[in-house]
């Protein structure tokens, strides 16, 4: 089955925090991207925590996301409303490969004008 959406680092944190449900999320089949596992790994405590997250299917960021990336973020600077760099490249893998964020971060917004869909938990 192909995975039906990118679970962001802020769901990922509510669920072990248990403030959120795993079974409420609207996807059955879902993985994290390169910049996401980036983040979890930067925050884990703890071995366990760490081979947790090693163990989440992830999209990898690749050449194509990457210059997706920089377009979005050259536009929103011409914007006047630049985003994360680590925002940017979730949206862009997210927009790249086809598949909707499951998100809380309001921040994401911003980027469904360039074609990231959202889902929320």
């Amino acid at each position: 089955m192909e995975p039906t959406a990118v679970v962001d680092t802020s769901v990922i944190i509510d669920v072990m925090k248990n403030k959120i449900d795993v079974d409420a999320l609207p996807a059955e089949d879902i993985l994290i991207c390169a910049p996401i596992r980036y983040e979890l790994l930067a925050g884990a405590r703890g071995e366990g925590v760490r081979k947790k997250i090693l163990e989440l299917p992830c999209v990898e960021l690749d050449c194509n996301s990457a210059k997706i990336a920089g377009e979005i973020q050259r536009k929103l600077y011409e914007l006047g409303e630049p985003a994360g760099s680590i925002d940017t490249l979730i949206a862009a893998v997210c927009i790249a490969n086809n598949i909707p964020l499951i998100t809380t971060d309001n921040g994401f917004q911003k980027f469904k004008r360039f074609g990231l869909r959202i889902l929320t938990p």
